[in-house]
């Protein structure tokens, strides 16, 4: 298993006060501290999706940041984004089509959900539809995440994405809170939701996503990964 990873110190110090170590206290440090640099990697972020092709390595470098920030405690914001856009387009592709099919399929299902809501197929379609949704993104934002910390084969990222989700248990729903409080404060505001956008809502709600999935990913398989090519060097020190 290849990491990219680093060694470099974790922790951060600022002005005569130690940086929190963990927690929320560290999630809103992280926040507070690099709040304008969120700011302008939105915009670099929701410019490198115009392409539409595009948005799978865009996504895949906007996690390959925020995981990097996350463990680092610090990061190169615009060389990692743009290293890893370059790196990821062509191996987030395959991921960008799948989870993108699911999302069409969701969106078909529910479309036959509301034109069938007088009968009982129409809550048949939309309880399927949401089901597809939920677990499509979930699945697909720990996908990603792995993409970018780990430089494993797609079809290899996407069980662990598979096994993760399912085993994480209180981290998925988690996970499936802030991407269904976020889908529903957009649409609920629409077209208001679009200040939201352009002030930094989809790097912020993606920083959540991956301080979620970077701790069973750590938990899980960092972790175990370091403390066997640390027992592995012992054996052949």
């Amino acid at each position: 298993m290849g990491m990219r990873f680093p060694n470099r110190r974790w922790n951060r110090e600022g002005p005569g006060t130690p940086a929190p170590q963990s927690g929320a206290a560290l999630y809103f440090y992280l926040l507070k501290t690099y709040f304008w640099r969120f700011f302008w990697l939105n915009w670099v972020f929701l410019f490198s999706c115009i392409g539409i092709v595009t948005i799978p390595a865009a996504l895949t470098a906007l996690d390959r940041v925020m995981v990097k920030l996350v463990r680092e405690r610090c990061v190169l914001f615009w060389e990692e984004y743009w290293t890893e856009f370059r790196r990821s387009f062509c191996k987030s592709l395959p991921m960008g089509a799948l989870f993108g099919g699911l999302l069409l399929i969701s969106y078909y299902l529910l479309s036959l959900g509301l034109t069938n809501q007088q009968n009982s197929f129409g809550l048949l379609f939309s309880g399927i539809g949401l089901c597809v949704l939920v677990i499509g993104s979930t699945w697909g934002a720990y996908a990603f995440v792995m993409l970018a910390a780990l430089d494993l084969p797609v079809g290899t990222l996407l069980r662990n994405a598979w096994y993760l989700m399912v085993l994480s248990g209180r981290i998925t729903f988690a996970i499936m809170g802030t991407l269904v409080f976020s889908t529903v404060i957009l649409l609920a505001l629409f077209p208001m939701s679009l200040v939201l956008v352009a002030l930094g809502w989809p790097v912020v709600v993606q920083y959540t996503v991956g301080w979620f999935v970077f701790i069973p990913v750590t938990d899980r398989i960092i972790r175990p990964y370091e403390q066997q090519c640390k027992t592995q060097q012992e054996r052949d020190a």
